[in-house]
């Protein structure tokens, strides 16, 4: 059934009607609002999983726009080309139109690189961004490297077929097409009754000389368009991706790196959803509407922190669980195949003068194995050399790396001199209980310092138990890969790293 349409005025396109569908044909002003962008070539009918979802209902008005080039929305009056970031601003001036002031915003495939853009364009409108089945970046051989597709051969002989300079009032969508966009999209999940459905909405939306010029910009839009990678640290509201393991154009590795560029987003999270293909509201819709209630409940949730639960967050989201980090490690870290580690893109290096004691020394190597999204950084150790294997008694004998967990980017490396290896090298091995115990007589002697003057006497002891020190620090300064500032901050953030994970 064809959509629902609203007309809209937009300066630089002109006159349009925009396809719409709405939960109950109306906005009900004491719920928020769910709005759902397509994917290629579908209809807001791809959100029938979420109209039919009686939980999201009694939660959510739900508003599925289709964006420029699709289903009812009719090509603009007075532009001829345009891009996602018109179909972004088309949504928000549907959004406006039928009274919706702030929405929570879904996007499937293209959708979420459009509900991106609106979070962009109007962040005091957006509440949450929940793309899906999807990636950030543009279609670059970058992207490929990572399992993205590489759409642009697929659909350059599509684009260059359905250009005309007379009208083509008998154009009809071919069959060809029909099956691709049916295949990539559901994947295992397509069945007979599926993709002949969808051939019939195809067949119907992209006929005659408009459906011609509507279906040749919807592809000029997937293969021209631009990575949001540098934008995404402007998003302020949370995030959460779903991927499916089974989708075929973006797979479901990159996104865990470009989670990680929404560095102003206080709550951000990736979930892989195994089995799911690309279209994944359609394909496994409990999974999409679960989500889209947990962030349903988020500014509830967020009105009633109090300034310091809203700094807690924060902290957690950069720093990790307590409760994880609380564990006693019991086995030194390993690192991760290279495969899902990422090397310095652009280090810097400086030097740092710290002095330690020996159960300090002992928790920086012996590192951190994360054990859940909770857990926000991979830690891990070489070394100590001993000393006659070195040049110099200042050369650093051991490194700590320092990876954020998800997206396996190499954040800073430490280095550091260790003064009795052998000894060192004893704690790395000594047994669970007798590490524990080490943790509890150090914790229990910094809680003994604590508001204490230190005696000149104690000053002399506590030089006598220094085991090493921190002489060095490189971090990342890609900013596409971690914003981690300058010198200063840098060490802030890396000593905060081993304070709060390592609690050194």
């Amino acid at each position: 059934m064809p959509s629902s349409t609203i007309p809209i005025t937009i300066s630089h396109l002109g006159s349009l009607n925009v396809g719409y569908r709405l939960s109950n044909n109306a906005i009900d002003p004491s719920k928020p609002t769910l709005v759902c962008i397509n994917s290629m070539c579908m209809t807001t009918a791809l959100f029938s999983p979420q109209f039919e979802s009686p939980e999201l209902n009694s939660a959510l008005n739900i508003l599925a726009i289709e964006p420029l080039g699709h289903g009812s929305t009719s090509f603009p009056t007075k532009a001829r080309h345009f891009t996602y970031w018109d179909s972004a601003a088309v949504a928000l001036e549907v959004m406006t139109a039928l009274g919706v002031n702030k929405a929570f915003v879904l996007g499937t495939s293209q959708g979420g690189w459009m509900v991106v853009r609106m979070a962009l364009l109007a962040p005091e409108r957006i509440l949450g961004v929940l793309p899906l089945g999807t990636s950030m970046d543009a279609e670059t051989a970058e992207s490929r490297k990572k399992g993205c597709w590489d759409p642009v051969p697929l659909l350059h002989p599509f684009a260059a077929k359905w250009a005309s300079a007379t009208p083509t009032p008998e154009f009809e969508i071919d069959d060809t097409w029909c099956g691709m966009v049916a295949s990539f999209g559901f994947g295992a999940h397509a069945t007979k009754e599926t993709t002949e459905f969808w051939t019939q909405v195809l067949k119907e939306t992209y006929a005659g000389d408009e459906g011609r010029r509507k279906a040749r910009m919807a592809v000029l839009c997937l293969m021209t368009r631009d990575s949001l990678n540098l934008r995404l640290a402007d998003i302020t509201c949370p995030v959460h991706w779903l991927q499916g393991t089974e989708d075929t154009p973006y797979g479901c590795k990159v996104q865990k790196e470009q989670l990680e560029l929404f560095t102003g987003s206080t709550d951000k999270r990736l979930s892989i959803v195994e089995g799911g293909a690309h279209y994944l509201n359609a394909t496994n819709a409990k999974e999409v509407n679960e989500a889209v209630l947990a962030m349903r409940a988020l500014p509830k949730m967020s009105s009633q922190l109090s300034p310091e639960q809203q700094k807690g967050l924060i902290h957690h989201v950069k720093y990790g669980a307590p409760s994880r980090r609380a564990q006693a490690v019991q086995i030194r870290a390993a690192p991760r195949s290279e495969s899902e580690m990422k090397p310095f893109s652009r280090p810097k290096q400086a030097a740092w003068d710290m002095n330690l004691n020996a159960e300090q020394i002992r928790r920086l190597l012996m590192g951190f194995k994360p054990q859940d999204m909770d857990d926000k950084w991979m830690i891990y150790s070489k070394g100590p050399l001993r000393k006659e294997n070195l040049e110099g008694r200042d050369d650093p004998n051991a490194s700590v790396y320092m990876y954020r967990s998800w997206t396996g980017t190499l954040c800073f490396k430490v280095d550091l001199v260790v003064e009795d290896v052998a000894d060192t090298l004893s704690r790395l091995e000594a047994p669970v209980e007798l590490q524990e115990g080490l943790e509890a007589s150090a914790e229990q002697s910094d809680t003994d310092a604590e508001g204490s003057e230190t005696s000149e006497k104690e000053d002399e002891t506590a030089k006598e138990q220094i085991a090493g020190r921190i002489v060095g620090l490189t971090w990342e300064t890609d900013e596409e890969m971690a914003r981690l500032g300058d010198e200063q901050k840098a060490k802030e953030y890396a000593g905060n790293v081993c304070k709060y994970v390592l609690r050194v």
